[in-house]
């Protein structure tokens, strides 16, 4: 259908967008083909692509076949809009979480990369995107032939347990994390469960001691938010601020892992979304695309995505893991 609006857009051919390449849709790519200067053989080549597409964002005020074939993209890819036929906001919008989701550079434009994953359903092969994996103290200590193994797998950031709700400071962390930056992990944070019967600022800060006398290199400290927590949000909001300063104070970078029971917690609390959000949806898909239209905590766009977990595919070199991408890793 795509190949048919951009078609009638440049030809007004007046094509029939049912998505068959039939008879008509051949002759048509045939006339732009000859209209372009290019070799007429009436299929879609690189160079017929690279010529039809037609660059589309909300600054040119677009309209017309060409943005409507991108709504029909945007659509199928489950980035909803309506078919307007203009590039409208919630398409500009919708766009910029597709670009996100897929690695490429989020700028709202339709070019030619953009056209290309819209049409591929591909990540963009100038991301920054990677794959990485969890490891909570239920696993134990991992020795570093299996961080080598993972390594050499593809995952290329780690995030540790190091702070339990039930053993406090899990001082195997330590040993995971000297394993895995001695089998090539570099992007390597840790990741504190709250013990919601301390005070948050002491734990947090007896977590973040812990680390540093153990000489622990570390990119980040997220907060682990999950699990039950009490119905009063504006109590549970003074809870996240103390751990929040503590981190501050000791001029740590902080993240929030925590899902879309967020509100549920915290109410309408936006004081963390200058940190990265990692969440999870086990759907085994690495892509941001279930997140589009429904924000909350302040967060417009999330960094990592937990895609996959408690299950068979999740063991990998020996040990359960939970799987993660990000388009870009926060620094």
């Amino acid at each position: 259908m795509t190949v048919q609006l951009l078609l009638n857009y440049w030809l007004g051919a007046g094509l029939s967008v049912d998505g068959v390449y039939g008879a008509a849709t051949t002759q048509a790519v045939s006339t732009f083909q000859s209209k372009m200067g290019l070799q007429v053989d009436g299929e879609m080549g690189p160079q017929t692509w690279t010529a039809l597409v037609v660059q589309c964002s909300s600054s040119e005020n677009a309209a017309g076949d060409a943005v409507l074939a991108v709504q029909q993209q945007l659509n199928y890819w489950q980035f909803p809009v309506a078919l307007t036929a203009r590039f409208d906001t919630q398409t500009a919008n919708a766009t910029q979480f597709f670009q996100r989701s897929r690695g490429a550079e989020v700028d709202g434009v339709v070019g030619p990369n953009t056209w290309n994953l819209l049409v591929s359903g591909c990540n963009s092969s100038l991301t920054t995107q990677l794959y990485g994996l969890d490891i909570g103290w239920p696993e134990g200590l991992v020795d570093a032939s299996a961080f080598s193994c993972l390594y050499a797998s593809g995952f290329r950031f780690l995030i540790l347990e190091c702070f339990t709700e039930s053993h406090g400071f899990w001082q195997d962390a330590v040993t995971n994390a000297k394993n895995a930056r001695s089998a090539g992990f570099s992007r390597i944070g840790m990741y504190h469960f709250f013990n919601r019967t301390l005070d948050p600022y002491q734990q947090v800060n007896d977590t973040i001691w812990n680390l540093r006398e153990n000489h622990v290199q570390f990119d980040r400290l997220w907060f682990d938010i999950e699990g039950t927590w009490p119905s009063d949000t504006a109590s549970n909001t003074q809870f996240l601020e103390r751990a929040q300063q503590a981190v501050a104070d000791n001029q740590v970078p902080g993240g929030i892992y925590c899902g879309r029971q967020w509100p549920q917690y915290f109410g309408p609390y936006a004081g963390a979304k200058e940190w990265p959000l990692w969440y999870a949806h086990y759907d085994s898909i690495p892509s941001f695309r279930d997140w589009y239209g429904e924000p909350y905590g302040g967060w417009t766009a999330p960094t990592i995505k937990q895609y996959d977990a408690d299950g068979s595919s999740t063991r990998h070199c020996g040990i359960e893991i939970d799987s993660d991408w990000t388009p870009a890793y926060p620094n």
